[in-house]
């Protein structure tokens, strides 16, 4: 005999009532875990970024000083998967992807570099290995390189050339192919005065890189100085082909460089180079003036010894004057020019110039 059981309607619109209040239970879950160094030791501060690959979802945090992370409540179900992705100061560690995180679950995935670099190790094929030590010994080779040159520039800095000289120049041994290498070790054999040695570093920078302006500059006033003016000009001018907006100052350069070595004569055509790209350039005209002065001459009327100079000697002091009235060769300028003026009656005239 069947037994009927009747339900009051009352208790039935109340039991819907308790069901559709019920609310569903959370679906979200946490990633955590630790950041070791290749050394075994924490990494602080590393950067934990969780990416869902399902839909768009990005979500990130930080390791604590002891290299501990913890993201709670990333949405969990059976099709959410993600991407953990470790970043050290914007260099990427690590990254694992498909990872599943359930509900209420706290999903615990370690980062040990160490064991991390170990399996990768083990795992390789002999080339690839052959491959991995040879990758070690260029960055152990580029950090004696970095050291090597950061030391020698430092010493650089601080005048003491002879110990520069010597740690550039194992940086030079280090690696030969390093442009900065030879020019910062020309700039300490400069600084001692060894202008064999500079010229023969700067040469191998210009061989690795030709089109660098300052480097034809730097070589080609130690060529002025060896008394190779030709090499000294080419050099000079070759610097201001590969830098038009500054051509101007190494043509001073160059006038300048030759008036130091005692070559007055060929250093006015350069000066006068120079004023005509710069006019400005107060120095060019005092150099100019002095060489000119420099190329004046004696000779003798009736029975007198008069001195007859090159145009454009008195002019170069004045301009320089107009320029730079307070200048650091405004006394000598006068000085020359009060000289001239007693040396030279207004009656002589000057002597053409040579081309």
């Amino acid at each position: 005999m069947r037994i009927l059981m009747r339900v009051s309607p009352l208790l039935l619109v109340s039991l819907v009532l308790l069901v559709a209040a019920t609310p569903l239970a959370a679906q979200f879950g946490a990633i955590e875990g630790a950041v070791r160094d290749e050394q075994g030791k924490p990494i602080a501060n590393a950067q934990i970024v969780i990416i869902r690959q399902d839909i768009k979802g990005r979500y990130e945090t930080k390791t604590d000083k002891k290299g501990n992370y913890l993201y709670m409540g990333l949405p969990s179900g059976p099709q959410t998967r993600y991407r953990l992705e470790v970043y050290r100061e914007g260099q990427l560690l690590y990254q694992q992807a498909d990872i599943q995180v359930a509900t209420s679950e706290y999903r615990k995935i370690d980062v040990d570099l160490a064991q991390i670099r170990k399996k990768q190790v083990e795992e390789m094929t002999e080339e690839q290995k052959r491959e991995l030590e040879e990758f070690k010994k260029q960055q152990e080779k580029q950090k004696n390189l970095e050291d090597q040159f950061g030391k020698g520039v430092e010493l650089l800095n601080q005048g003491q050339f002879g110990e520069a000289a010597a740690m550039l120049e194992a940086a030079a041994a280090t690696d030969p192919t390093q442009f900065a290498v030879w020019i910062r070790l020309g700039d300490a054999y400069k600084g001692l005065n060894n202008v064999d040695k500079a010229i023969e570093a700067y040469e191998k920078a210009i061989a690795l890189k030709p089109d660098e302006p300052g480097i034809h500059n730097n070589v080609g006033t130690l060529y002025a100085r060896r008394g190779r003016v030709e090499d000294a000009q080419k050099a000079f001018e070759k610097a201001a082909t590969l830098d038009p907006a500054r051509a101007g100052m190494y043509y001073f350069n160059l006038g300048a460089t030759l008036v130091n070595a005692g070559q007055m004569k060929e250093a006015a055509a350069p000066l006068q180079k120079a004023i005509e790209l710069e006019p400005n350039r107060a120095a060019a005209h005092y150099w100019l003036g002095v060489c000119l002065y420099a190329g004046a001459e004696s000779k003798i009327e009736g029975g007198v010894v008069k001195t007859v100079l090159l145009p454009g000697t008195v002019e170069a002091f004045e301009k320089y004057l107009e320029l730079e009235p307070n200048g650091p060769h405004a006394a000598d300028a006068k000085a020359n020019i009060e000289a001239i003026a007693v040396q030279v009656p207004t009656a002589v005239s000057t002597k053409k110039k040579k081309r």
